[in-house]
């Protein structure tokens, strides 16, 4: 109940100011997001604070927020969806996709503006409409922007501002991780989130997690935000089985403590796998199982996805049937270094605006929108 009331004198209070006063509304749909959109706020505030607000369904997040912007707290799913139909502002930006259909589309906001939460591509992981609906999108990098442009030509999407900004989430990690945290034998497991009924947790994570304790391997397990919500049997199953000396349950809403401890990453089809070789130069092993196909008609562009681009050029597989080798793998793999050069020249050549990404996104809405 008190969430609720919370909820309708946030609304009460958004809902009757002028629209000119709403500049920027940002919304996140998950506290898991929360770093992804802090440095572009922060950025953004330095301009015009008054005229931004931020929109949020989750308590920590208000606690959060709430002393550095505007801050509504929608606790209530029906006050959401009422809110969205109504909403009036001039530029609306978040990172959930599918808009129109995840959320409704007011036509009294002028602009819908789309950040990415991931480096992975566009037309394989995500929906063949997933950005139909977005006016403006901000990509992490050329590749990105190829996509999207294809992707409006071969399914005749209406046309939409592209600027190349960067990745936000990944310029914060490079400034608040610490590569000295490292522990020898650590190792992440990331497993992906789909559609699909069947997934790599569910289905294979009990019997990794055991294969890898039993060879000597401290696991850190840092399921998809998804997960949380889908797979909670498995997860407590897991964490009630193994001891807390080899295994770690991961909830925390930042990636950053996990990584920058592991030596190695496990996942399937998680862009995890960029954000771990990028930010710390170390390995990733992809477990090939189901393959996240969430656009049955991704061929169609006939482009290589940045995710299988980055896997075949810095990372290494594994087949299911052969999980009795992984730790062998991982051993031979953990002898070896992957080249900082290509690395770092990789990321020039493909992302935007390394280290400023939020400062640019920035001076490009307070400027244009």
């Amino acid at each position: 109940m008190k969430n609720f009331i919370l909820s309708i004198k946030s609304l009460i209070s958004f809902i009757f100011l002028k629209k000119e006063n709403k500049r920027f509304v940002f919304f996140s749909e998950s506290k898991f997001y929360r770093y992804h959109f802090l440095e572009l706020i922060e950025n953004i505030s330095f301009y015009e604070k008054k005229k931004i607000f931020f929109i949020c369904i989750d308590k920590e997040d208000y606690v959060f927020f709430k002393n550095k912007i505007k801050t509504i707290f929608i606790h209530n799913s029906f006050l959401l969806q009422i809110f969205f139909s109504s909403l009036t502002c001039k530029n609306l930006i978040l990172t959930l996709t599918d808009l129109g259909t995840n959320l409704p589309k007011s036509k009294n906001c002028e602009n819908f503006i789309y950040f990415f939460h991931a480096f992975a591509s566009t037309h394989k992981m995500y929906k063949k409409d997933a950005f139909k609906n977005y006016d403006v999108v901000f990509s992490n990098g050329p590749y990105q922007k190829k996509e999207l442009e294809e992707t409006e030509k071969k399914f005749l999407h209406p046309k939409k501002i592209i600027k190349n900004v960067g990745y936000f989430y990944y310029d914060y990690l490079i400034k608040n991780i610490n590569l000295s945290a490292i522990e020898k034998n650590c190792v992440l497991f990331a497993p992906s989130w789909n559609y699909n009924n069947r997934n790599l947790f569910d289905d294979y994570g009990f019997k990794i997690i055991e294969v890898l304790i039993k060879r000597g391997f401290k696991v850190i397990l840092r399921p998809h935000s998804e997960h949380f919500k889908r797979s909670k049997t498995q997860i407590d199953k897991i964490e009630k089985f193994f001891e807390k000396k080899f295994f770690i349950l991961d909830r925390q809403v930042t990636n950053i403590s996990s990584i920058e401890k592991s030596e190695i990453l496990l996942t399937d089809n998680s862009s995890i796998i960029s954000e771990f070789i990028f930010a710390l130069k170390r390995p990733i092993i992809k477990i090939n199982y189901i393959d996240k196909i969430h656009n049955e008609f991704y061929k169609d562009l006939n482009l290589n996805t940045f995710d299988d681009i980055i896997v075949k050029t810095f990372g290494n597989t594994i087949d299911i049937k052969d999980l009795q080798y992984l730790p062998e793998m991982m051993n031979k793999i953990l002898n070896s270094k992957l080249d900082y050069e290509k690395v770092n020249e990789f990321l020039k050549n493909n992302i935007s605006n390394l280290g400023s990404s939020s400062k640019v996104a920035a001076k490009i809405l307070h400027e244009e929108f």
